[in-house]
């Protein structure tokens, strides 16, 4: 619960609009939640985030967000969440994932494709100020983690 300022500030910084709330926020955060946050960087000082959601009863788990700070941009930070995130959810029993981006947002949806995701279609009107988003997913049914990557 400490870290929901740093958490928040970090969505601010990294995202324009469609930010978790401070109130979602919360609810992730919770002990016994289902959802599932990841965290670099010392406490008070996140230098990125991945949440990941699950549904009771799903093997399709959802990276619902992964942002990183300015600073951690382009030190491969991102991948690392993203490979634990993956991680995790194959531990968790879930064999894909999928994600939104922004069908606007080129360097990103070819990172994501970069990685095994693909297209799995569009959804029209998908963010706060009418823009569309890319729903793209990724198998997860290989055990095999990327070299480098953590593991918790």
């Amino acid at each position: 619960m400490a870290d929901i300022a740093a958490l928040a500030e970090l969505e601010r910084a990294s995202f324009a609009g469609d930010r978790i709330s401070r109130q979602s926020w919360r609810r992730l955060v919770r002990p016994g939640s289902h959802d599932v946050l990841i965290t670099a960087g010392p406490a008070g000082d996140i230098a990125g985030c991945a949440v990941i959601l699950f549904r009771k009863g799903s093997r399709t788990a959802r990276l619902y967000s992964l942002a990183v700070g300015d600073k951690e941009r382009g030190t491969g930070l991102g991948g690392m969440l993203l490979a634990a995130a993956e991680d995790l959810a194959r531990r968790r029993g879930s064999n894909r994932m999928v994600l939104e981006v922004r069908v606007d947002a080129g360097r990103l949806v070819a990172w994501y494709a970069g990685r095994g995701y693909g297209s799995a279609g569009t959804r029209t009107g998908y963010y706060e100020d009418g823009g569309d988003a890319l729903r793209m997913t990724k198998s997860m049914t290989s055990k095999a983690v990327p070299e480098g990557a953590p593991t918790q």
